[in-house]
């Protein structure tokens, strides 16, 4: 079975995923405290910041971001721009800034 990321991710992101078929070779499921202390060696010696996450801080964090969505009274966004053509912006956007609007780079 090969894993798969369902969700975008910014630029300069790696994900290392932990489990039944890890990079590190454990035998069956392990806990995140049997390897945190790998993962942070690796993410220090990245070239980029890197972080050590879980599913729920993953779950987290999307509950978080909807939640801003929904708060947010102010009608101008970088969707409303990009689809109305603000200031001839459709010139200079790519393709990916109408899929996750400006989100991810």
């Amino acid at each position: 079975m090969r894993y798969h990321n369902v969700n975008p991710q910014p630029l300069n992101v790696l994900l290392l995923y932990y489990g039944l078929h890890s990079l590190f070779y454990f035998v069956g499921t392990i806990e995140l405290d049997q390897i945190e202390w790998m993962l942070k060696i690796v993410a220090q010696n990245l070239p980029f910041r890197a972080r050590i996450v879980t599913q729920e801080m993953l779950d987290h964090e999307a509950a978080e971001k909807e939640r801003l969505e929904n708060e947010n009274i102010n009608p101008f966004t970088f969707k409303h721009a990009a689809y109305n053509n603000m200031l001839g912006s459709q010139a200079w956007l790519s393709k990916y800034d109408y899929i996750w609007h400006n989100n991810y780079r």
